[in-house]
């Protein structure tokens, strides 16, 4: 028997958590958007980016020419932290058992990762002290990744949530890594 996402109680999540925050766009698409972590809208709907940094999201999208409803968006960790704290090491590594599970089921040929924690996840290391330097100068640069078990193909870019905050200077960025996300997709899709 296996257990049902909904009702997960791996982590302390679980008791302040209002809904498991699993996916929303194309059930079945390879082009997949890993962001970070539920925030308080996502948590009430039971769906990633439906707040303000979803909707900066969709309208990225847009610009890039992808219709955010032919993607598959999710995130690292399922459940909101309280007070959209940074989540901890523990419940990244208890979480990723579950995205690592969404993922293998999937076989997307291109994933791209919003954020510290989503690049972090995909580049093997979560709370390492360069984590945030080494961010900075991984977006927009295509990787592989073996957490999959395989080459799968990565695009980093900056997560809408930190471009609100800081104004967004780099929304043309974002834009412009989805497009190049999209053309990989696209490329690596033929390829198969």
């Amino acid at each position: 028997m296996t257990e049902d996402p909904l009702r997960c109680t791996r982590c302390d999540l679980c008791e302040t958590r209002k809904n498991v925050v699993i996916q929303r766009g194309l059930q079945l698409s390879t082009f997949i958007i890993v962001g970070e972590a539920p925030g308080e809208d996502e948590d009430t709907h039971g769906l990633p980016f439906v707040g303000r940094s979803g909707r900066l999201l969709d309208k990225c999208l847009r610009a890039a020419g992808i219709p955010p409803e032919a993607t598959t968006i999710t995130n690292v960790i399922r459940c909101r932290p309280p007070e959209n704290r940074r989540p901890t090491e523990v419940e990244i590594n208890t979480c990723t058992y579950w995205l690592d599970n969404f993922l293998r089921a999937r076989r997307p040929h291109l994933i791209t990762a919003l954020g510290r924690f989503s690049i972090g996840y995909f580049k093997g290391y979560i709370y390492d002290h360069t984590a945030k330097m080494t961010v900075r100068h991984a977006v927009g640069v295509p990787f592989k990744t073996s957490r999959l078990g395989d080459d799968t193909t990565v695009m980093p870019s900056w997560h809408p949530a930190y471009l609100l905050r800081t104004g967004g200077w780099a929304v043309e960025a974002l834009i412009d890594h989805l497009r190049k996300a999209r053309e990989l997709h696209n490329r690596l899709a033929r390829h198969l």
